[in-house]
């Protein structure tokens, strides 16, 4: 079966573009293969660079980045898909028909991520919901009132609702999985490293202060050692992490959305009917 090369992002030669790195009109553009392994996608803009998408039955696809066409053929190398990597239970078949019930040929079909959907939504959600919220804005509340619930009104949703509406668009048309990837696609290396070394900093100072407000709510509540507890903290999270990486992350805030929920209700119930509502 011949191999099928599409154009998947693009980005200028030189500078910078307001495009999102898949929004260019050469990336609706692929070709086939003939007989001999060679295509030709024509008509590409001479001031961009590609990055093509290379796909055929029992290979593995393969990304080439940064491809000039103005620097002749590219060579793109498949390599064949193990036997172990194509067993039936691994394996997704059907068959493609038109109206009339005819099958369509060479017709393309892609994977959505769909199933995943709420458990993503809920872990965004439980990213705010950690210590400093839990805690420091319970402390806040006491100590400001109402005034307190202006950080989210004023701050964080109008923050969210941008994200959501205007930047995840870019974020899903490049195919980038974080901030620093996207910011790569859509600049350069340099960018993405001022944006990751930046962004590590702060989660250093922003999950030492989450520590700290657990291992101090565990001496109050439970008497344990401050030391210990924080550090039992950091090593259960260090496990897991390394252990499952990205999805262990996602599924423990998933946990920790429903125990803050099933946590808090009670509370929130008690507090309301002790204010008169």
């Amino acid at each position: 079966m011949p191999a099928t090369v599409f154009i998947s992002t693009a980005a200028p030669k030189t500078g910078t573009s307001t495009f999102c790195p898949s929004c260019y009109a050469d990336c609706r553009k692929s070709a086939k293969a003939d007989t001999g392994g060679n295509f030709n996608i024509e008509s590409l803009d001479p001031q961009l660079t590609f990055q093509i998408l290379a796909v055929a039955k029992g290979y593995k696809p393969k990304f080439v980045s940064k491809v000039d066409p103005a620097k002749g053929p590219v060579k793109i190398e498949l390599e064949p898909i193990e036997s172990s990597d194509a067993t039936p239970d691994r394996s997704l078949r059907g068959r493609v028909l038109d109206a009339k019930g005819e099958p369509l040929e060479s017709a393309v079909v892609e994977m959505e991520g769909v199933r995943t959907v709420w458990i993503t939504s809920l872990a965004f959600i439980a990213a705010n919901l950690g210590a400093q919220e839990v805690i420091g804005m319970c402390a806040s509340g006491a100590k400001y009132g109402i005034m307190t619930a202006h950080f989210y009104w004023i701050g964080a949703v109008p923050a969210m609702l941008f994200v959501g509406i205007f930047m995840m668009p870019f974020y899903y048309g490049s195919k980038a999985r974080s901030v620093p990837e996207y910011l790569k696609l859509r600049f350069d290396e340099k960018t993405r490293g001022l944006n990751a070394i930046t962004f590590a900093v702060m989660t250093i100072f922003s999950s030492g202060i989450s520590m700290y407000a657990l291992g101090l709510m565990f001496q109050l509540v439970l008497g344990w050692s401050f030391t210990s507890s924080v550090l039992l903290s950091a090593f259960i999270v260090l496990g897991y992490t390394l252990l499952g990486g990205l999805t262990s992350a996602i599924y423990n805030e998933v946990l920790q959305f429903f125990l803050i929920v099933l946590g808090f209700a009670p509370l929130a119930i008690l507090a309301t009917y002790r204010a008169g509502g």
